[in-house]
């Protein structure tokens, strides 16, 4: 556009004064605000008349692994199912995936690179410092991330005007798990979290919400992140007399942590947040998983939850993709993704996208409602709690 009006400018100078072409100038200096963007500059935006573009990092091998192959395998379900029918306003959503073994250095050089590309947005970050460590490259973008696989408190106070919060944080996760173990008479908790900023700051603010509660917390017990050396921590809550054992790790350390408090003759009754992948854990320990409880952030995915999401979702999976937690947050995060476009409309930028999505406006999925404002990107307010049967199946 800018070249086509250079060329008109100079066809027309010799023929205007030179307070016209002042005037002129001012004038097309408006057009392309008022036209919008053109089809080369959209196309640096990740859009073409085809498709649209959109950038995830992911561990996709590592120890945290499970989750991530999951949520992206729940994703892709949702996508699919749009581009089978004819995508968003006839643009297919191509989903291009980076693998960053769950290293934060690794997402914070695949968010550059996926925006070098040409992303439009981008897609389910998983963790907490994976995320802080590409926002400089975010917000140096002005780009779009829907969805992050952590409740961390940090990328939510104070919101970041660009990532949008399908989940639940995990200040209102806690919150409501303290309210329901001290509503079945649990007097003695202890919390083991992970050592780095993320696990510090919610293992203390569990901590907070059970003493303000009234019940006592003996043990607060930092693990180095991802490790599956626990012999110190079991050995701390064999000292603690508690009832109960607050998790926030992922499911190789709580597994670790698990069977070796058994071996030491623990009896405690073990709960997990929700970044914990619950499948995961429950194949890791077998039959030791029975009684395990869990704070759940989406709806409950399994066979007779009687809504039309969890039967869309589970009619799309068939015996393709696994269903559990991990899989479905990735469904409804992607069905966020594809309302963001939609509400872009027919001439998408990431102006529009993020307007769309923030304008106040409920996105409701059946049973479950998400709400995004101007100052407030926590969409999420679902919590509820799930344990492991006998059978080694999770039920409310």
């Amino acid at each position: 556009m800018v070249k086509n009006l250079k060329l008109l400018f100079d066809f027309i100078r010799p023929f205007v004064s030179k307070s016209r072409l002042i005037v002129l100038l001012a004038q097309w200096a408006l057009i392309p605000v008022l036209v919008g963007l053109t089809s080369a500059e959209l196309s640096a935006q990740g859009v073409t008349p085809t498709s649209i573009a959109i950038g995830m990092s992911s561990p996709q091998t590592g120890s945290e692994s499970s989750v991530g192959v999951d949520y992206l395998l729940g994703a892709r379900l949702a996508f699919d199912d749009a581009n089978k029918d004819g995508g968003v306003f006839g643009r297919q959503v191509k989903l291009t995936v980076i693998d960053d073994a769950g290293k934060a250095d690794t997402t914070a050089a695949n968010t550059k690179k996926l925006i070098a590309d040409g992303s439009f947005a981008l897609f389910g970050f998983y963790g907490g410092n994976n995320t802080l460590a590409a926002l400089p490259a975010i917000n140096e973008a002005r780009i779009p991330l829907v969805g992050v696989f952590t409740g961390n408190q940090s990328l939510r106070d104070p919101p970041n005007r660009y990532v949008f919060h399908a989940r639940t944080g995990y200040y209102a996760e806690i919150a409501h798990v303290a309210k329901r173990l001290t509503a079945m008479a649990a007097d003695r908790v202890a919390v083991v979290h992970f050592d780095d900023r993320g696990g510090k700051d919610s293992g203390e603010r569990t901590a907070v919400e059970f003493r303000n509660l009234g019940v006592k917390v003996p043990a607060v017990i930092a693990i180095e992140r991802g490790s599956t050396k626990v012999d110190a921590a079991a050995a701390t809550l064999a000292k603690a007399d508690v009832q109960w054992v607050v998790m926030i790790l992922t499911n190789k350390t709580a597994a670790a942590l698990i069977q070796k408090t058994r071996e030491l003759g623990g009896l405690y009754q073990f709960m997990s947040l929700s970044f914990t992948n619950a499948a995961a854990l429950i194949k890791d320990l077998g039959n030791k998983s029975t009684g395990l409880a869990f704070s759940q952030v989406v709806p409950f995915p399994m066979a007779g939850a009687g809504s039309k999401l969890v039967a869309e979702f589970r009619e799309l999976a068939g015996t393709r993709v696994p269903i559990n937690y991990v899989s479905m947050e990735g469904f409804v995060t992607a069905k966020l993704m594809l309302e963001g476009l939609r509400r872009a409309g027919k001439d998408p930028t990431r102006e529009k996208f993020i307007a769309g999505l923030e304008s106040g406006r409920a996105i409701e999925f059946d049973n479950y409602s998400l709400r995004f404002t101007p100052q407030e990107r926590a969409g999420g307010q679902f919590v509820e709690l799930t344990v492991v049967d006998r059978r080694g199946q999770l039920v409310r």
